[in-house]
């Protein structure tokens, strides 16, 4: 326990490594770096003690009182495509004007329920999965020579194309879906180069492992696990008691300092909302407990699942923003969005424990990877940083430990999460190449930046406001890229 002198000099200190635990005792409360970092030279532990909250500059509401414990660019013109799960991936550069004609037929298949509880009437003919990052556009793409005068009259057909390929695939995907035994790898493909907002909820939580591939078990599985979580609601949240009041307080401000420019975000159900996942997640999770960042985790799932019954959002880039506001539906659709996010989230975190467990070494050995990736493939970058004694661990850590929400737009976020759950890995070691592809992507502009402080401030503020599904495509691409090449070359430049 910290003297009352030392506990003045230790709040002005602060730690990337701290966390709740599940009892609500003061040990390890994670804090993310910020642009106030360690000098020159400073060794991992040095640059703990000089590490302030990348969260900004708002207080800890008197958490600097609690005990706690430290321990010791080349953006890819190549379509990567994506093989089904066990076959060999290939990588080829592809025109954007090559046709894709590919199509197969498909068995009947009887009309099922959608796991959110519409209809689905799937097709009787589906196409096969396309395959690449990039769109591709069919010969049929081109205007007719009647038209090509009129720009009006070429924008109509380029959207009728649109909306076919659109409808197109969509009714791939609620095929996949009907089939009475499920075919992950093919729906896992078919996903990763997005998955349409009308299915993307069925679609996340059979590839989260949250519902099985049999159809004649989802609907039993969905109240069972639904009925479980409203269980663990009774037994662990209803029912807590003082001992917990310091992860609950935490857990509050947290959820506050959430997608702060959604005020959809802000009001009393959602807030509840997520105060009772983040809560039972860490009782029942004592090995790592409730850390600062898990929050930031919470927004997808919920967004993805409340979007079939709220009003979507202002259209952007054709692209529909989903809403997470809970108080706009029933306290019944509240509690199935609630139990649904809950379960999906625990899939995700399972995957990636060593994230959040004591010292975070999940993220120390993604940034350490990350670090040598850059090395390889950007050594004038790598050097630039050097120079200017920036360490990786003062960006990259955010990136790690929110899985880059804090970097780029929800709409963003969704989509890359789309193809992170389209592959068994996603979350963990492909998010590492996304992190260094990203990097990348601002090469040049950081390097034309000479000043420390100046650098920790873009690489903090990355101007990714305006960012749509094309820029996550072509991010996608450059880290598919880099992963085909290195993943099982370690040493290939060395």
């Amino acid at each position: 326990m910290q003297s009352k002198d030392g506990a003045a000099a230790e709040s002005k200190k602060g730690s990337i490594w701290r966390r709740l635990s599940h009892r609500g005792s003061a040990t390890d409360v994670t804090r993310r770096p910020s642009a106030v970092v360690s000098p020159p030279g400073a060794s991992f532990n040095e640059f703990q003690e000089a590490a302030a909250d990348a969260w900004g500059d708002e207080a800890d509401d008197g958490l600097s009182k609690l005990q706690y414990h430290r321990t010791g660019s080349v953006t890819g013109s190549s379509t990567a495509s994506r093989p089904a799960s066990g076959g060999r991936r290939s990588v080829s550069t592809t025109s954007s004007s090559g046709s894709h004609n590919a199509s197969r037929n498909a068995s009947p298949v009887k009309p099922a329920r959608s796991l959110g509880g519409g209809p689905i009437s799937p097709r009787a003919k589906s196409s096969s999965p396309r395959k690449g990052l990039l769109p591709r556009r069919s010969s049929s793409d081109a205007v007719s020579p009647r038209s090509a005068g009129s720009p009006a009259a070429g924008a109509a057909v380029n959207d009728g194309i649109s909306a076919r390929a659109k409808d197109s695939r969509i009714a791939k995907f609620k095929a996949l879906i009907a089939s009475p035994k499920l075919d992950l790898a093919a729906l896992r493909e078919l996903s990763w180069n997005g998955i349409p907002a009308e299915v993307r909820p069925d679609v996340w939580r059979l590839l989260s492992g949250y519902l099985p591939a049999n159809i004649d078990r989802r609907e039993i599985t969905l109240e069972r696990k639904r009925a479980e979580y409203q269980d663990f609601v009774q037994q662990y949240y209803i029912t807590k008691g003082p001992d917990t009041d310091t992860l609950t307080h935490q857990i509050q401000i947290d959820i506050k300092r959430t997608n702060t420019e959604m005020p959809e975000f802000h009001n009393d159900e959602t807030h509840a909302m997520f105060e009772r996942i983040l809560f039972i997640w860490a009782f029942r999770h004592p090995s790592s407990g409730y850390v600062q960042g898990i929050n930031d985790l919470v927004t997808p799932f919920a967004s993805v699942f409340l979007s079939p019954h709220t009003k979507r959002g202002a259209t952007e880039g054709g692209e529909a923003i989903p809403l997470c506001d809970a108080s706009a539906v029933s306290k019944e659709i509240r509690e199935i969005v609630e139990a649904d996010t809950y379960w999906c989230l625990t899939k995700l975190l399972d995957g990636i424990q060593d994230n959040y467990t004591a010292a975070q070494p999940g993220i120390q050995k993604r940034i350490m990877e990350m670090k040598d990736l850059i090395q390889r493939v950007d050594k004038g970058l790598d050097d630039h940083l050097a120079k200017n004694s920036i360490d990786y661990l003062q960006f990259a850590f955010r990136w790690m430990n929110c899985l880059l929400m804090r970097e780029l737009p929800l709409r963003c976020t969704i989509r890359l999460w789309d193809t992170y759950s389209a592959q068994t890995d996603g979350y963990a070691s492909f998010h590492m190449y996304v992190c260094v592809a990203f990097l990348t992507t601002f090469s040049k502009e950081l390097k034309r930046i000479a000043e420390f402080q100046d650098l920790i401030m873009f690489l903090q503020r990355l101007p990714t406001k305006g960012w749509h599904e094309k820029e996550v495509a072509l991010l996608l691409a450059e880290a598919y890229r880099l992963e085909f090449t290195f993943q099982d070359a370690k040493n290939h430049l060395q």
